[in-house]
């Protein structure tokens, strides 16, 4: 296969070394393609060092921070223009060794597979409460997904074909290619061996800031193309996080998982409010800071 590994980034400076010297390297035969999106860090000076000593890497770097989906929408016309698939995943993310060739064979296994995903595993300590609750959001994916897919933006694979732009205006890209290849009549697969490490939010404040956006995000895909992601069904979604949750003690678990409750219930209210009554639509996000140190 013609392999496109495409890398939206918006002053990722603290990690975008690791994470693309460690693509260019392992995967000399595919075209690592970064988009950095108005980046006014050393993200651009970083990946210009890097594709002097890497043929199969490029950049195109622009001026004005466009959004997320202007990247995407990019990645996608370059695929569908001489590839077969990408690999898409941020620019902070790390894929454990091999989790590439994992999502490509389940792609080529099955002609009806036109996304799969990989799992992301967060390197918070479980220890702290918001490394708590990220474990628990992502562990509660994981456990939905083994069952009924859902694809994430941290790491997937798509055939070309499938789609060829996304409104420069949608917040969760993945959710919106999950439900665009299904509508095509193709599968959506989940792949919990191809792991993908990330750093989730560090405090408590970043974390409701950040799940704030994706649930936004949730109630824009719905209303755009009315369907619902298998993850935001409150009542499972509550029952399994509990018996998913990290254990760290009865009482810190207690107290802990009602905090989480409360803090998910006053997000998704401003999230409805937000969304349905204000009409805003934060697209265009402020990075969370505390997710953009992972550790070496």
């Amino acid at each position: 296969m013609k392999v496109l590994i495409g890398i939206p980034a918006h002053n990722e400076q603290q990690n975008i070394d690791k994470t693309v010297a460690f693509l260019a390297k392992t995967y000399p035969s595919y075209h690592i393609l970064v988009i950095s999106s108005g980046s006014t860090d050393m993200t651009d000076d970083i990946v210009r060092r890097i594709l002097k000593q890497h043929s199969n890497v490029d950049l195109i770097a622009e001026p004005e921070r466009r959004g997320k989906t202007f990247a995407l929408t990019k990645l996608l016309l370059r695929l569908n223009d001489g590839y077969d698939v990408m690999i898409y995943l941020g620019a902070d993310n790390i894929p454990e060794e091999g989790a590439i060739d994992k999502l490509l064979y389940r792609l080529s296994s099955d002609e009806n597979v036109g996304l799969v995903g990989g799992r992301p595993v967060p390197l918070n300590d479980p220890n702290t409460l918001a490394g708590w609750m990220t474990h628990l959001i992502w562990s509660v994916h994981h456990e939905i997904s083994v069952h009924e897919p859902k694809v994430s933006g941290e790491l997937c694979a798509i055939k070309a074909g499938m789609i060829y732009e996304a409104p420069p205006t949608i917040i969760n890209d993945d959710a919106y290619l999950q439900f665009i290849v299904q509508m095509k009549g193709y599968t959506v697969s989940y792949e919990p061996s191809a792991v993908v490490y990330l750093l989730g939010p560090a405090t408590v404040k970043d974390f409701f800031n950040q799940r704030y956006r994706v649930t936004v995000g949730h109630y824009q895909v719905e209303s755009f193309l009315g369907a619902k992601l298998p993850t935001t069904y409150a009542t499972r979604d509550v029952r399994i996080a509990w018996k998913v949750r990290k254990r760290v003690g009865i009482f810190k678990e207690g107290s802990w998982f009602l905090f989480f409750l409360i803090v998910s219930g006053l997000l998704v209210a401003k999230a409805l409010i937000d969304f349905h009554i204000r009409r805003k639509l934060p697209y265009k996000w402020k990075a969370v800071a505390s997710t953009k140190k992972l550790t070496d």
